[in-house]
Formats: C-alpha cells, sequence, structure tokens
C-alpha cells in the first residue's frame, strides 16, 4: 500500500464520487465539528495540494499538534470515502449482489431468523450460479452447511454434493484462469515478439486442450476463454487477416447467441476494440471507424455504465484512424479537447497515451516544440514508474527522435547512454533487438550531424532500413523506426510518408 494512501483515494475521486462523498458527509450523525475538521482535512488535501504527513496541516487541524487525534481523523476520512465509494457502486456487479446477500444471511442468522437467513442464501446461491461467480458459490455453500446446524429443515448432505461438483468446476477454472494470467505476463515481457517460441507453444497446447474439454463442457465463461487464448495466439503468429476474420465472426456469433448477457456484457468492449485495433493494422481505416461507432452505441446502453471505463476505447479509434486518413488536424483537435476536460482524467489511457498520441500529432506536422512539451509529464520518474518497461522504452525513443529533429545533438549523446544504462535488462533480450540498434543509430547519427555525407554510417543506416519490415499501422513503434530512417535519408516529411505506405492520400 501508498505511503500516502489518504491522498491517492482522494485524488482518485471521480466528479460523481466526489459529489457522492459530499452528499455522504453532509448526512453523518457525528458532531459538527467532527464533520468540519474531516471537510477541511479533504479539502487541504484535493483543493490546495497539501502534503498529508507535513507538520503546516497537523498545525492547521490541530493547534495543539494532538498527532494520535491527527491519526484518528485521517482513518475517520479514509473509511467516509471507502464507505462513500461502497453505497456509490452498490449495483456495479453481481458479485456486490452476492456478497449483499451473504451479508443479511449472517445477520439473520446471528438473530436466529434461520428461515430469514436461508432465504438470502438461497437467493445468493441463484445469482452466483447465474453470473458463474464460482468462487463465491463455494462460499456460500459453506455458509448454507454451517447454518443446517442450527435449521433443521437444511439437509447438509445436499449441499456438500453441491460443493464438491463446484470445487471441480472451479479448479478447471482457475487452471485456465492461471495460464491466461502467464501468456499475458510472457506476451508483454516479450515485447509482443511473434518469435518467442515458449509463449507461442503454451498457446497451441492449452487452445488444443480446451478444445477437447469444451466437448464435455460448455459454458459462456469458458467460451469466452476459449475465444481470449484463440485470438492472442492469432496476434502472436502475426495473422492478421485471420484475427480480423476470427472477430468478426465471434462477435456476429455471440451476439446471436445472445452470450453478452449479465457479466459478460463487458466483453462486447473487449471484442470490439481487438476489432478496431486489427482493422486498423490492416489498414481497413474506414471498418474499423464502423465498429468504432458500434462501441459507442454500447457506451451509451445500460445508463451509460461502461462510458467513464471503455470511452478511451473510442477516442483512440477516432484520433488513430483520422491520423491514417490524413486528417492530423482532426485528431490534434480531439486530444486537445480530451486534454483539457477534467473528466477523462484519471485513467492511464488519457492521462499518459493522451500525451504521447499528441507528442506525435504535433511531430506530423513537424511543431518540434510543442511534440516535446507534449511529452514532458510522460518523462517525469513517477509517471515513468508507472508504466511497463517497453512503454517506458518506447516514450524515450519518441523524445530521442524530437531532440534529433530540434538540432539538440549534445542532449543526445548524454542521454543515449543513461537510457542504456536504465533499460540494460531488456536490450539484452531479443525481444528488443530494433529497438537497440535504433538508439545505436541514432548515437551514430548525432554524432555526425553530417552522416549523409559518411558513407560507412550511411551505409549502415541503409542496411539496416532495408532489413525491417514494411510499415505496420499500430504497431508498438510510436514512431516508425523505417519510416523516420527513410524520411531521413530521402529528405521527405515523416507523416508524407507514413500517409504513402497506408493507402496514398
Amino acid at each position: 500500500m501508498s505511503k500516502y494512501h489518504l491522498t491517492s483515494l482522494i485524488q482518485a475521486l471521480s466528479k460523481e464520487e466526489l459529489r457522492n462523498f459530499k452528499l455522504y458527509t453532509s448526512r453523518l450523525q457525528t458532531s459538527k465539528a467532527g464533520i468540519n475538521k474531516n471537510v477541511r482535512l479533504f479539502e487541504e488535501i484535493r483543493e490546495k495540494n497539501q502534503d498529508e504527513f507535513s507538520e503546516s496541516l497537523l498545525k492547521c487541524l490541530f493547534p495543539d499538534e494532538n498527532r494520535n487525534a491527527y491519526y484518528r481523523l485521517k482513518n475517520r476520512l479514509t473509511d467516509d470515502i471507502e464507505n462513500s465509494l461502497l453505497l456509490l457502486h452498490r449495483e456495479m456487479d453481481d458479485r456486490t449482489d452476492i456478497y449483499k446477500f451473504i451479508k443479511l444471511a449472517n445477520i439473520f442468522r446471528l438473530k436466529s431468523k434461520y428461515d430469514l437467513s436461508f432465504y438470502y442464501l438461497k437467493k445468493a446461491e441463484y445469482k452466483a450460479q447465474e453470473s458463474y461467480n464460482l468462487d463465491l458459490l463455494n462460499l456460500i455453500f459453506d455458509e448454507i452447511i454451517r447454518l443446517s446446524v442450527d435449521h433443521y429443515l437444511i439437509n447438509p448432505e445436499e449441499y456438500f454434493q453441491k460443493k464438491k461438483e463446484n470445487q471441480e468446476k472451479h479448479q478447471k477454472t482457475m487452471a485456465i484462469d492461471y495460464l491466461i494470467s502467464v501468456i499475458n505476463y510472457k506476451m508483454v515481457n516479450a515485447n509482443f515478439d511473434a518469435r518467442d517460441k515458449d509463449v507461442s507453444y503454451e498457446l497451441e497446447r492449452l487452445i488444443q486442450t480446451l478444445s477437447i474439454d469444451l466437448q464435455s463442457t460448455s459454458t459462456i465463461d469458458l467460451e469466452f476463454k476459449v475465444h481470449e487464448l484463440v485470438r492472442k495466439n492469432l496476434l502472436q503468429k502475426k495473422d492478421f487477416p485471420g484475427l480480423e476474420n476470427y472477430l468478426i465472426e465471434c462477435f456476429e456469433r455471440f451476439s446471436a447467441q445472445s452470450l453478452f448477457v449479465g457479466k459478460y456484457y463487458e466483453k462486447t468492449f473487449v471484442i470490439l476494440n481487438w476489432l478496431i485495433n486489427v482493422c486498423t493494422i490492416n489498414k481497413k481505416f474506414s471498418t474499423s471507424m464502423y465498429y468504432a461507432e458500434i462501441l459507442q452505441e454500447h457506451l451509451h446502453k445500460d445508463k451509460k455504465k461502461f462510458f467513464s471505463k471503455y470511452s478511451w476505447m473510442f477516442h483512440q479509434a477516432l484520433v488513430i484512424n483520422n491520423s491514417f486518413l490524413g486528417r492530423n488536424d482532426i485528431a490534434q483537435q480531439l486530444l486537445l479537447e480530451i486534454k483539457e476536460n477534467p473528466e477523462f482524467s484519471g485513467s492511464t489511457f488519457y492521462d499518459h497515451y493522451v500525451n504521447l498520441n499528441l507528442a506525435i500529432s504535433y511531430y506530423n506536422d513537424q511543431k518540434y516544440k510543442l511534440a516535446l512539451k507534449a511529452l514532458l509529464p510522460l518523462l517525469d520518474y513517477e509517471v515513468q514508474k508507472t508504466l511497463i518497461p517497453s512503454l517506458q522504452l518506447s516514450i524515450h525513443i519518441v523524445e530521442l527522435i524530437l531532440h534529433y529533429e530540434n538540432g539538440d545533438q549534445l542532449y543526445l549523446l548524454s542521454k543515449i547512454p543513461e537510457i542504456k544504462r536504465h533499460f540494460n535488462k531488456e536490450l539484452k533480450l531479443g525481444a528488443y533487438n530494433k529497438e537497440k540498434e535504433f538508439i545505436r543509430l541514432i548515437e551514430m547519427m548525432a554524432q555526425r550531424p553530417d552522416w549523409l555525407r559518411h558513407p560507412k554510417v550511411k551505409d549502415k543506416v541503409e542496411k539496416w532500413m532495408m532489413s525491417l519490415p514494411p510499415f505496420e499501422p499500430g504497431s508498438n513503434e510510436a514512431i516508425s523506426y523505417k519510416l523516420w530512417l527513410q524520411a531521413k535519408m530521402s529528405g521527405i516529411n515523416y507523416y508524407q510518408l507514413v500517409l504513402k505506405a497506408v493507402g496514398g492520400f
């Protein structure tokens, strides 16, 4: 847990959560002085950015410097924020309802109202079965067996048998979830490199195993798990046409079979996001925009329940596809509107990727100083710590490119050794060979500003550039290494080469 837990909690509140917290505190049946101090502490941290451990804040609230009273106040405020969040989001998912029924059952068991206790446990059982929450189902069966000691109408044998059958299903599901988690981890740390044989082997093996299991067990949960593994296998192989066809087929089939229901409705956004991205990679920008519109329709359904969580997918699609369609001005304007709208702060995409996309958008317009200014927040040490190594390195490479374009050779020659030291572990891995070589070439180019007149350097740049695969929209290169080097070799604007590569706009 972070040392600054209270500060993190306060700063993470959305507008809606902030309004709810204020309503919650106004209804608390405590002393007026207690509420005032709670509110004052909240405002000092949120509005005035006070350090929760500062002496000045302690003296502001407790002139006698009573530290124990101050720590009690902090704990009370933390509890109030947490409780207000639980009240506001009490209907966020099925698990919340299930926990509510279990709590009610325990209350009535302690009151010796066993019929009512059993009634709520049965409601919890039905809800857990309906939503396929097998872990909670085990807990519910345990509660029913415990209740059977006091309630003679419950046959414990029936629920021991139910628990045994449920545990078998749960163990299988847990094994699948474990393997999916391991594969996710390996893919991210392999920089999504298709050459990683271990990841490919694990995917193939697991898909074959699950295909056999499906013949005897068919559940919505397992259906989606198989889908997740197949799409990741196609991604690992870089079979993007096959991935596009598979995603379209699954989306249409799952929709026709009404599988996007209950807790599985959220899967709609995941599959549509994959579809949008793979269509972009396949240079089908109009098709990508079509699925983005479908995603937007779903964002507004169910009382916009998932809007705040997944609206970034829609905005990402608009930014990327408009950029590849030659409408950089539209993409740039959207990014600026997002940055200025406080409603969109607090998520990784809006706080980090918007800055990165804005930097690239300015770069496309050859506005290098504005691009560096947009990138600056992502170079902060505290921000970097929250990002995966591949994204950290990608951001630093964009920084190197921007400084090169700005003619900051001396800065590059001091910065590159620092990057090499910091990413020493990653740059030793085969999955990062491209990044390693690209950094080496930028260093050589910075050492010789007139490198185009040096046959050896020019030859090395040209040979490596020609060894790279064709430009791929949506790759993990924020700025294409191949097209950037080609732009330097030919004197043609980078963005013009991008548009030519994706369809001659």
